[in-house]
C-alpha cells in the first residue's frame, strides 16, 4: 500500500476507468473572524503547513466538499452555488451551476463520476433537510433530485468508496444529534438506507477514506467538543469501532485523504476560538491521530477534497 501514495487510484466502471483519489488535499473556505474565500493546498504523504491555492468565487462556509480526483467541488454554504476546481491547477473556482436547495452543512460523496450531496440545513440557522442531489463532475450543469436521507440531517462526516457513500450521524431538525449512519450507492439513484450506528450521538464530525475503510474524526457531542476518531468497513454494514483519538478536541474540521492517509484540518476548538490544526491517521491502521502541520489561520465550517 505505500505506493499509493505517490499515485493516483483507479476504479473500474462499465463504460472505462475513472479517477479516484490523488496525493494533494485543498481545504476550502470557512469562517475565520468572518466568512472567507481562501482556499489552500497540502501534499498528502508529507507533513508540512499549506501553500495558497487561489480564492473561491465567493466566501462561504459549511461547504459540501468533494472531487472525481481531477476536479473538486464545492456545494452550497448557505447558497444555490456549486463551485469547481481542477485540483492539479492553483487557480481559484469557477461555476458549475446550482443545487436544487439553498443549503449548507450538507455531506458531499463521489464514485468518481458521480457527487452526491446529502441533507444539509436549508439557509443560515434554519433546520436540517433530507434531501439528496446529485451532479456528473466531468460535466457542469445544475444538480438533480436523488433520493432522501433516512432522516432530515445536516453537518454529518462525509466518506465513500468507489461505489457507496456514507453519512454519518449529525444533527435532525430539532437540531439533536443523531445515532445513525446513512449508506446510498452513489451510481444509483434512491433514498438512503440505515448503516449502523456511529460511536456516539455527534454533529460535525470530519471524515475520509480508503478504498475500503471511512474514518471519520472530532465533532461536538451537544454537551461537549470531541477528539473521539472512529472507523467502519464501508462495504459491511455495521456499528463504528473506536479508532483512536485527533490531537485536538474540535469540530466543524475538514477531512481528505490519499487513499491511505487522511488528513483532518481547522475546526472550533474548545477555548472558542478557530484552529488550524491539522492531523493525519494512517486509515488501514488503527492508532489516532498526529500532528501534521498548520493551516494559513485557523478556520472552522472548512470543507476539503483530494486529487491531482
Amino acid at each position: 500500500m505505500s505506493a499509493i501514495n505517490q499515485q493516483m487510484i483507479y476504479y473500474a466502471t462499465a463504460s472505462g476507468t475513472g479517477l479516484w483519489y490523488g496525493s494533494r488535499g485543498v481545504f476550502m473556505g470557512g469562517w475565520e473572524s468572518n466568512v472567507v474565500n481562501t482556499m489552500e493546498y497540502v501534499t498528502i504523504d508529507t507533513t508540512s503547513g499549506t501553500t495558497d491555492f487561489g480564492d473561491l468565487a465567493s466566501s462561504r462556509q459549511y461547504l459540501a466538499g468533494t472531487s472525481n480526483g481531477v476536479r473538486g467541488i464545492a456545494a452550497g454554504g448557505y447558497s444555490l452555488a456549486i463551485y469547481y476546481i481542477t485540483i492539479a491547477t492553483t487557480s481559484g473556482s469557477s461555476t458549475f451551476g446550482d443545487l436544487t436547495l439553498n443549503r449548507g452543512g450538507a455531506a458531499a460523496v463521489c464514485d468518481g463520476n458521480y457527487a452526491c450531496i446529502m441533507g444539509g440545513y436549508k439557509n443560515a440557522g434554519s433546520t436540517a433537510v433530507n434531501n439528496i442531489d446529485y451532479i456528473t463532475v466531468a460535466t457542469t450543469g445544475d444538480a438533480t433530485d436523488f433520493g432522501d436521507c433516512t432522516v432530515a440531517r445536516d453537518s454529518c462526516g462525509p466518506a465513500n468508496d468507489a461505489t457507496r457513500g456514507l453519512a454519518a450521524a449529525g444533527n435532525n431538525a430539532a437540531g439533536n444529534r443523531i445515532l445513525n449512519i446513512d449508506y446510498i450507492t452513489i451510481g444509483t439513484s434512491g433514498s438512503a438506507a440505515d448503516f449502523g450506528d456511529y460511536g456516539e450521538s455527534m454533529g460535525y464530525a470530519g471524515g475520509c477514506s480508503s478504498t475500503t475503510r471511512a474514518v471519520f474524526g472530532g465533532g461536538h457531542t451537544g454537551s461537549g467538543y470531541s477528539t473521539a476518531m472512529y472507523y467502519v468497513t464501508i462495504q459491511t454494514l455495521s456499528d463504528a469501532t473506536s479508532f483512536g483519538s485527533l490531537t485536538q478536541a474540535r469540530f466543524s474540521l475538514a477531512g481528505c485523504s490519499n487513499a491511505s492517509r487522511g488528513v483532518f484540518g481547522g475546526g472550533k476548538q474548545t477555548s472558542g476560538g478557530t484552529s488550524d490544526v491539522m492531523d493525519y491517521c494512517t486509515i488501514d491502521t488503527v492508532n489516532g491521530a498526529t500532528d501534521f502541520g498548520d493551516l494559513s489561520a485557523g478556520r472552522q465550517g472548512i470543507s476539503a477534497c483530494a486529487g491531482t
